[in-house]
């Protein structure tokens, strides 16, 4: 029982961790586009 509380827990922090993470890349790929259109 505990092993399966343990790891849809360990699931939930991958999940979040790989939603962080898209959001996170999509941010700074638009704030360096936004750099890049500046500066031409």
């Amino acid at each position: 029982m505990y092993k399966i509380i343990q790891r849809n827990i360990w699931k939930e922090c991958v999940y979040h961790q790989g939603r962080n993470a898209t959001i996170f890349i999509s941010v700074l790929y638009v704030t360096l586009r936004a750099l890049y259109m500046n500066s031409r």
